[in-house]
């Protein structure tokens, strides 16, 4: 699939909110952003880091998506954990992206588990212009990378342990990520809503560590929850 760069001209154009200014003035950090997103799209499952310095202060790794993606041609929703509107006001004020509703969003933030029904509703393209569809950060508690194969490596574990595992271009043979703090329904609705490539969305899983890690609407996933023996 294809990502628009980032409009290294934007700050020139829009007002930023005075706490993130300085930091998003800075064409670097948004085309670092791009990179970091771009790298793992192009390598499902593997799970990466997001330099600390990239984001402002305060702000949720899963905000790296609208801030990386967001211009004056993008509509943006927070759909989950921004109660107060402050992080979509943010990050609109900061890249010039339009707040948008769940249904229309060109990119979506998750900060709280979303439910399968909200991530269904989010576009999908079509077939003939399936960049059309949405993109989506979900935050989770952690994310950890395991053994593509055999046993699942014993540790203490939440009760909302996942593992999702990911096949498909840009993964040789299959990769494994335990994902922390999100339900396996709703990593089970990724894989549902992208049963029709290439039709699809493309989903970032980020975790309050700076870890990052993507899966491609071109992935197969295989979600199943870690039982009490793996734990």
């Amino acid at each position: 699939m294809t990502i628009a760069p980032p409009d290294a001209n934007r700050a020139a154009t829009v007002a930023p909110a005075a706490a993130w200014r300085t930091t998003w003035s800075d064409a670097r950090r948004s085309q670092a952003l791009f990179d970091v997103l771009l790298r793992t799209l192009s390598r499902p499952g593997t799970v990466a880091t997001t330099p600390g310095d990239l984001l402002p202060d305060g702000a949720p790794t899963a905000l790296l998506l609208p801030l990386a993606l967001g211009d004056p041609s993008q509509s943006v929703a927070v759909i989950t954990g921004d109660a107060d509107g402050r992080w979509t006001r943010s990050v609109c004020d900061a890249t010039g992206a339009r707040p948008s509703v769940l249904e229309a969003a060109h990119v979506a933030v998750a900060l709280t588990e979303p439910t399968p029904g909200q991530i269904l509703a989010l576009r999908r393209g079509r077939p003939d212009a399936p960049e059309a569809a949405a993109r989506l950060a979900i935050r989770c508690d952690a994310l950890v990378p395991l053994p593509s194969s055999g046993p699942v490596p014993p540790r203490p574990r939440p009760p909302a342990a996942t593992m999702v595992e990911v096949a498909g271009p840009g993964v040789p043979g299959r990769r494994r990520v335990e994902v922390d703090g999100l339900s396996p329904d709703v990593l089970a609705a990724i894989a549902e809503a992208n049963r029709a490539f290439p039709c699809g969305i493309d989903v970032w899983l980020t975790a309050d560590d700076g870890t990052v890690a993507a899966l491609a609407r071109s992935s197969n996933l295989r979600v199943t929850a870690l039982h009490s023996e793996e734990r």
